[in-house]
């Protein structure tokens, strides 16, 4: 009996909650911040042809471009688009917020860095990309379940992609539910923190222009666009010890 034939491999358009994935299995572990996207994606899809990975994301420290935050997430940026990822900006934008002090009970104003465009453009780019030349694999990687509307988009309009979302960590079983809300539009499944140190850039990368970069020494804690304050003088006060949070 002969052997039955290799099927055609087929193309993974994928898209990446930098933010969402940032939050949930890079920070504080430095070892996982020089992440291979592109190998991460080929290894969920290892008979397939990766033709596309889009990654969302901001600038950190917006305002001052020449500061240590922004040339680490810039150094990780170059690699990236190196390596065949496309960056897909969006921005940093203040949003005031307020929270009880315990010592006194008087509310106080802080302002919150806030990510802003980036689950609207992923979710656009789903969309469109599909329109113009539907890819055999949606691939989605996000916790953030503000994308299914879009998979959805995708089934209504008879795109015969196959719709996968990959979950940054947690637990896929609490996600089922929600899923079945929305006919099952999509299979789900998990990259955990182990994966992504499975696939890290090496320590020193050489662009296809001949020029080496090196992975930055100082912790680079906002390669994906998180705002830290290291000093706590300069901590919001809901982020200081006589401070608890209040809904209000």
């Amino acid at each position: 009996m002969s052997a039955p034939s290799p099927r055609t491999p087929r193309t993974v358009y994928a898209y990446v909650d930098g933010f969402n994935l940032y939050h949930r299995v890079l920070e504080n572990h430095t070892r996982r911040k020089w992440l291979n996207l592109w190998a991460l994606i080929q290894s969920r899809f290892p008979n397939d042809t990766i033709a596309r990975v889009r990654f969302f994301t901001a600038p950190v420290d917006d305002r001052h471009p020449a500061s240590e935050k922004r040339m680490r997430q810039e150094t990780y940026w170059r690699v990236l688009r190196d390596s065949g990822v496309e960056i897909e900006p969006g921005r940093i934008e203040g949003r005031e917020r307020k929270c009880k002090a315990d010592s006194c009970g008087k509310y106080l104003s802080f302002v919150h860095p806030t990510e802003k465009m980036s689950d609207v453009s992923l979710a656009l780019r789903i969309v469109t990309d599909a329109i113009d030349a539907p890819p055999g694999i949606v691939c989605v990687v996000s916790a953030d379940l503000d994308v299914l509307p879009a998979l959805k988009i995708l089934k209504e309009r008879g795109i015969k992609s196959r719709r996968c979302l990959f979950l940054p960590g947690g637990d896929p079983a609490h996600y089922f539910s929600r899923l079945e809300n929305f006919g099952g539009i999509a299979s789900i499944g998990q990259i955990t923190g182990l994966d992504v140190e499975n696939f890290q850039f090496p320590a020193s990368f050489l662009l296809k222009s001949g020029h080496l970069l090196a992975k930055p020494e100082v912790d680079p804690e906002n390669w994906t666009g998180r705002i830290v304050n290291a000093n706590s003088a300069h901590r919001s006060p809901c982020q200081r010890n006589d401070v608890s949070i209040v809904p209000i």
